[in-house]
């Protein structure tokens, strides 16, 4: 049994949701692998968060999708503690004291910035 303290369920929970992500722009978006594929979607807004995978974390994704006209319009992602703390650009003050931590959190947010623009055209 592998026992998990606040700052590894806090890389855990970051990793596995960085991994959501990718799942959700691998299975969306063939468009990335070849741009002159014309790709349409199913207008609509989409939602989904990973919460039933990894109950026992304190940490999970959430994400939404808009779609217009067939295409990505707008993609809102969230890293999420306990259903009360997004995490953010300031996450990192959590864990003054733990340079490892604090880069890890920086890290996570570029990644929370850059990923969603992949969606989008």
């Amino acid at each position: 049994m592998i026992i998990m303290d606040k700052k590894n369920w806090l890389s855990c929970g970051l990793r596995l949701t960085a991994k959501l992500l990718w799942i959700i722009i691998y299975c969306f978006s063939n468009s990335l692998v070849n741009p002159s594929n014309s790709v349409s979607y199913q207008d609509g807004v989409y939602e989904g968060s990973p919460t039933r995978f990894i109950q026992s974390g304190n940490f999970w994704g959430k994400v939404k999708l808009t779609i217009e006209n067939g295409k990505f319009t707008k993609v809102e992602f969230q890293i999420v503690k306990d259903e009360t703390e997004i995490f953010n650009e300031f996450y990192e003050n959590n864990y003054i004291g733990n340079p490892y931590y604090m880069q890890q959190c920086r890290n996570d947010w570029k990644g929370v910035i850059a990923y969603p623009r992949l969606l989008l055209d």
